[in-house]
């Protein structure tokens, strides 16, 4: 089906590793229309090419007005609310094409420093170093196991109240269950669902910030 393109990560084609690109490009556009109250669409003839065509709906002086009061993207409404003070959050995943999209999704909010790291190790050193307000961490490290690199931060004086949203596309409940029993705060799986990603970090940071100033 044609509207599938416009997922994110999705490649309609035969053998995806021959085109270049992340898949996130029309996803993004989608969001940007949506965000406009349009519609985003492509059609396409086998062998002939494809048309993609975006439609807005006019409005009248007061309604312009009225929306540029309103507006804004998916999520970021909670963010300007929410994350009011200087925060740093720290990527832990080892896929390019994700961390350009949480890269993407987090430069809406001056207030967020993105620090990355690709390696289990490296996630540790950057979290005692740097103290990051929360940790995204993305399942499949390549030098360990997601269940230990969860295990490790929580036992580590220096990590162990930093805040852990977990990402993976593994929707298993009974793993979901278990990494949250260890210390998760919470659990996204893949694609990501860009609004609820932005909420779950606005209230896991706003509830930090406040947890920071009663103590």
């Amino acid at each position: 089906k044609n509207d599938a393109i416009f997922n994110v990560f999705e490649k309609l084609t035969i053998d995806e590793h021959t085109v270049e690109g992340s898949g996130i490009g029309l996803a993004l556009c989608k969001t940007l229309v949506n965000a406009m109250d349009g519609e985003i669409g492509v059609d396409s003839i086998p062998e002939k090419g494809s048309t993609f065509w975006v439609s807005l709906k006019t409005a009248s002086p007061a309604e312009i007005q009225s929306s540029e009061k309103k507006a804004s993207l998916p999520g970021q409404e909670i963010q300007s609310g929410v994350i009011d003070r200087p925060c740093s959050i720290l990527y832990v995943g080892d896929n390019p094409v994700d961390m350009s999209l949480i890269e993407t999704l987090l430069d809406r909010s001056e207030n967020v420093e993105l620090l990355s790291a690709n390696r289990a190790a490296m996630a540790y050193a950057m979290a005692i170093q740097h103290q990051p307000d929360l940790i995204l961490l993305d399942l499949h490290l390549p030098d360990t196991d997601d269940l230990t690199v969860l295990q490790k931060f929580r036992s580590m004086p220096r990590t162990a109240a930093i805040p852990i949203l977990i990402v993976s596309a593994e929707a298993n409940s009974s793993r979901q269950e278990r990494l949250l029993a260890a210390g998760a705060e919470s659990y996204l799986t893949k694609p990501v669902d860009q609004a609820l990603l932005l909420t779950q970090v606005a209230t896991i940071l706003a509830a930090t910030t406040r947890e920071k100033l009663s103590g």
